[in-house]
């Protein structure tokens, strides 16, 4: 996030070579530019499959799921974000202002923007994504663009190639689109919420097996179990900057407590059920933000869910108020140095091993190099570095 340089003690250095190898099933011409177009990449060295590529590593994980479990995950992603516009005052030191001050899902926020917002939605559709809503949110100049969920892999390439089409889109308008955790400090921040749920021979088993455990089937509820049990380490990859511990925090709906709910929106883990309550159609991953690889998240979380699975974890009780309010709500991580200290517990090797200890400790040092640059800058200092990259 803050150096285009290789990380001391991440393994990672000046010789050898990575090559990027296209992943033609996945071009997509620029909808907002048709002479352009994009495209994943598969990478390797050496002929073979880079062992620390992010992408290879949730192939690996997929494989792992359907071979041991015959599962298969499909993804769903909220991608919330800010529309800001160039400030209008030369003598301040802000660059970027919030293109208006409107409410949680204000009609005057649409009204105002309709012309970008509509224009970002044909484009995200004409990738060939369904988009389920596109609404404003709660900070001034704040949107969000849910997208419905596909197979895992399917949607985690759509995923990037999604935040690629807002932020051209936005420039082509003379905005400026930022998908950075906190922007303002006392305004809500923009998550990344992963929702996941569990097929197997075609059914969703999250809300077409027998109710065992919690509400849940019972491989459904060992592996939000597994996810539960290892979110604290989950945590280094899916929100792996200090700008992400800025939004995660009590009474702001990102999660700060290790519990799941039912439809809670201050836990973390929160399993979205029918609109009876009866059954799940799948869970979402509040804490997680546009600072992940998302690759590496996916990945992550499914060998923690594998893991529930073969240890048969069981979930406890659904919480139904807010956390913050329980003595007994453990804390998650209030930083990334904890949450890397959690990866590196014996108590979450399995992720570990899982990912891979090259790829575990490329991403510990990369993570902890920009944690030692933002400790030495202000709030206001790392939002203007990171508006720009995010």
């Amino acid at each position: 996030l803050h150096a285009d340089v290789c990380a001391l003690a991440s393994g990672l250095g000046p010789v050898g070579e990575v090559r990027l190898v296209p992943d033609t099933p996945t071009l997509k011409r620029c909808p907002w530019y048709p002479k352009h177009a994009m495209v994943h990449t598969h990478l390797y060295s050496g002929g073979v499959r880079w062992k620390i590529g992010p992408r290879g590593a949730l192939i690996e994980a997929l494989a792992q799921a359907e071979r041991r479990h015959g599962l298969t995950l499909r993804l769903g992603f909220e991608h919330e974000f800010l529309l800001l516009r160039p400030n209008p005052n030369p003598s301040s030191d802000d660059k970027w202002v919030p293109i208006d001050q409107t409410s949680y899902c204000a009609s005057q926020a649409w009204h105002q923007q309709v012309g970008v917002l509509d224009a970002i939605v044909n484009a995200v559709e004409a990738l060939g994504q369904e988009v389920e809503q596109c609404h404003a949110e709660a900070a001034p100049g704040q949107f969000e663009i849910v997208t419905h969920h596909m197979p895992a892999m399917e949607a985690v390439d759509a995923l990037v190639m999604c935040r690629e089409t807002i932020c051209a889109v936005a420039a082509t308008h003379g905005l400026k689109a930022t998908f950075i955790p906190k922007f303002f400090a006392n305004e809500a921040g923009n998550g990344s919420h992963m929702h996941f749920s569990l097929w197997a021979n075609g059914c969703n088993i999250f809300s077409e097996g027998v109710v065992e455990s919690a509400g849940l089937p019972r491989t459904a509820a060992q592996f939000v179990a597994g996810v539960l049990h290892h979110l604290p380490a989950l945590m280094a990859v899916t929100t792996p900057s200090t700008n992400s511990y800025r939004r995660l925090q009590p009474g702001t709906w990102s999660g700060a407590f290790q519990v799941w709910g039912m439809d809670n929106r201050e836990a973390p883990l929160r399993g979205a059920f029918s609109p009876d309550g009866s059954t799940a159609t799948n869970f979402e991953l509040k804490a997680m933000d546009a600072t992940a690889n998302p690759y590496l998240a996916a990945a992550a979380l499914i060998y923690a869910g594998l893991d529930g699975i073969d240890m048969a974890r069981v979930l406890p009780e659904p919480v139904e108020m807010d956390p913050h309010l329980l003595e007994s709500a453990p804390r998650l991580p209030t930083s990334p140095e904890e949450a890397y200290r959690c990866l590196q517990h014996s108590d979450h090797a399995i992720i570990r091993q899982g990912l891979g200890e090259g790829l575990v400790r490329a991403v510990l040092a990369t993570g902890r190099s920009a944690a030692s640059f933002f400790s030495e800058r202000t709030f206001a200092e790392e939002v203007k570095i990171l508006v720009e990259r995010l």
